[in-house]
């Protein structure tokens, strides 16, 4: 990230600050002073961008769809972007976006679960306009004469459409086969009436459907496709509408590009210089000079056609990543293309594709299981990401490098920090084992000689504070592992029949550990993991709070521990012998981390997936959210700042990591 970045979010955030101030003026200066907490989002920058939307009349401004992140918007072409959720709610995973061509400021959103979303200030608000049911929306396509008209396609459910500018939907499925699913549609803009539609479906013939009444009717338009082949994108020719394109995938011929010239009734394949072995998931045909179209691929980067898909070549200098969900070209300026990626956010070109650069400033869509803090230089943090392995910052968040050597695994869902050693530090990962880093993350290498699996799913991991060359591993469904020697080797430890989810050491006497596990409760061992006992008793109805996702252990007091299940947090005074649950304030919700203050062990801050972050200072007799500035509430872990305990660090399920930036005290002002 550049100098500017950091310095201009820095200054964003501090201005935040001081807006927030004034806001809450009236009720620090009715107390005197108050505590008041405030998040700012760190990134890292980049994400899993699903849809990508340019605004035809001022082309600079361009709308993101991410997956788990909501919707994003630029208005420097791409260079910086922001959030723009306001509105969206717990509808953050977008498939689609569609911009009115008339009003461009109206602005409609396909999301998972919640059907339409619908701004008519540019993306300031949102609201969702989609009637009921928690339907998934893969495709959004506007008729450009009429644009109150409005066609959605669902995942099983196929094509609604909204003549109201989405106030009220019909379903259009007559002649469809049976649980369409709807991946694109693309609309003829010199005859509106046209539709086409990319189909999928278990049941029924799938591939290209064609509609000539506004979608009243559809038929199947697949001859010359292979047989049964499913419809992924679509492109038309906006001066020969007669042509389309329309990437497809079949068993017998793989995945390929084919072309019409006759409005469907036939096809022929337009794949040469294309892998039939690699999914083609987006289209998109320079509106300018149609002969060139672009291919965007999942797994070898964009390819260009420009001679109407006769040849395709590749065309990814500068794209550093290959897995290409969505395209969208300039209207205006059509040399100017930009790529959404399957993790690092979205990509530019100005030069047709010569050449690419990332443009992802502030675009933070990124999904991050674990935080962790250096416990001696807590400027130093790693992330375990969603797919992306391990980020490291030593600015505190301003920047972020990934730090992957040696890591062929992505999926890091936990980390652990040697508390002597900081450089040397442990993941654990969906499908690769455990890995150990000795220079601060520069370097990895996999450490799984005596788990049951070098591809073994590892939920947890703990070291043993008092020798720090013991370490245990939860895993899923082969219980607990130990190692003496710093992870070279493992042994089993029991439990394994269980799916562990948590992993606590007593500080005080490392032969006590506790084990969090998914539907069988809390186990407790007081000879190191040699044995273990259940000690359930008082957490209630095990369908919710036997499924245990995080452990706390009172660092002045032992015998209390904190577990957080999937209805909330539960206590023990008495080392695990008797539990009560402790939820008022937070409800029965799904928590995902507890973490308590080492010095003031009555502070616990939980961590929850669809409610944010809560805060006690009661030892968990109560709660309260603190969750302003955190605008994903999809939180997968809560961390704490060893050296200034009022500093927080989330780690969200699709916007990156979060800072609470201090414990600010107001004093009463006056404002002129």
């Amino acid at each position: 990230m550049r100098v500017g970045v950091v310095l201009g979010r820095i200054l964003l955030v501090g201005l935040l600050v001081s807006l927030q101030a004034v806001v809450h003026l009236n009720a620090a200066s009715a107390a005197g002073s108050t505590d008041y907490y405030v998040w700012a989002n760190l990134g890292p920058d980049g994400g899993f961008v699903t849809a990508l939307a340019v605004d035809p009349q001022t082309p600079a401004t361009i709308y993101a769809g991410t997956w788990r992140g909501g919707i994003y918007k630029s208005i420097d072409g791409g260079r910086t972007w922001r959030p723009i959720n306001n509105g969206v709610g717990s509808y953050l995973e977008v498939y689609a976006l569609a911009i009115d061509p008339k009003t461009p400021t109206t602005i409609y959103a396909g999301v998972e679960d919640g059907g339409v979303l619908k701004s008519t200030n540019g993306g300031a608000t949102w609201e969702r306009v989609f009637p009921g049911g928690n339907v998934d929306v893969l495709s959004l396509v506007i008729d450009p004469e009429t644009p109150t008209t409005i066609y959605a396609g669902l995942s099983g459910d196929g094509v609604y459409k909204s003549t109201d500018g989405g106030s009220t939907w019909t379903a259009v499925n007559n002649g469809m086969p049976a649980a369409p699913s709807v991946w694109d549609l693309v609309v003829d803009p010199k005859s509106t009436n046209i539709l086409y539609a990319a189909v999928q479906t278990g049941a029924g013939t799938p591939g290209i459907y064609k509609s000539t009444d506004g979608g009243a009717n559809w038929s199947a338009i697949n001859n010359g496709l292979p047989l049964n082949s499913f419809g992924i994108a679509l492109a038309i020719d906006p001066k020969s509408t007669n042509t389309l394109y329309a990437a497809v995938y079949s068993e017998t011929g793989g995945y390929g590009v084919y072309k019409s010239t006759n409005g469907g009734t036939s096809w022929q394949a337009a794949s040469s210089g294309l892998f039939a072995s690699i999914p083609i998931y987006a289209l998109a045909v320079d509106p300018q000079a149609p002969s060139v179209l672009y291919a965007g691929t999942y797994g070898a980067g964009v390819y260009k056609s420009t001679d109407g898909a006769q040849s395709w070549l590749p065309t990814n200098y500068g794209l550093d990543y290959g897995y290409i969900n969505v395209l969208a070209i300039d209207p205006k300026s059509s040399a100017t293309l930009y790529a959404g990626t399957d993790g690092y956010g979205v990509y530019k070109t100005t030069d047709g594709g010569q050449n690419w650069g990332a443009s992802y400033d502030g675009l933070t869509g990124t999904g991050v299981y674990d935080v962790a803090v250096d416990p001696q230089t807590p400027t130093t943090l790693y992330a375990g990401m969603m797919g992306w392995g391990v980020y490291k910052s030593t600015d505190g968040g301003g920047s972020w490098v990934p730090v992957n050597k040696g890591l062929t695994d992505g999926d890091v869902y936990v980390l652990v920090i040697d508390p002597r050693t900081p450089t040397t530090l442990y993941a654990g990962t969906l499908g690769g084992g455990v890995w150990k880093s000795t220079d601060g993350g520069a370097n990895w290498s996999a450490i799984n000689n005596g788990l049951s699996s070098p591809y073994e799913y590892v939920y947890s991991l703990a070291i043993d504070p008092q020798n720090t060359n013991i370490l245990y591993a939860g895993t899923s469904g082969d219980g607990v592992y130990r190692s003496t020697d710093g992870g070279a080797s493992w042994s089993g430890r029991g439990l394994s029949s269980h799916t562990v989810k948590a992993l606590a050491i007593d500080p005080t006497n490392s032969n006590v550990l506790y084990a969090g596990t998914e539907g069988g409760g809390v186990y407790k061992s007081t000879d190191g993991g040699a044995s273990w006992v259940g000690i359930n008793n008082g957490l209630g109805d095990p369908s919710g709070s036997y499924y245990i996702n995080a452990l706390g252990i009172d660092p002045s007091t032992t015998t209390t521990l904190y577990v957080g299940t999937r209805v909330g947090v539960y206590k023990s005074t008495d080392g695990g012998a008797t539990w009560n649950v402790i939820t008022t304030g937070m409800g029965s919700r799904y928590v995902t981390a507890i973490v308590i203050d080492p010095q003031t062990t009555s502070t616990i801050y939980a961590s929850t997936s669809d409610g944010g972050v809560f805060k006690s200072t009661d030892g968990g007799a109560n709660w309260s959210a603190i969750n302003e500035g955190l605008f994903n509430l999809r939180v997968q872990d809560v961390a704490i700042d060893p050296q200034n305990r009022n500093t927080l660090y989330a780690a969200t399920n699709g916007n990156g990591v979060f800072k609470k930036l201090s414990h600010a005290v107001f004093l009463p002002l006056i404002v002129k």
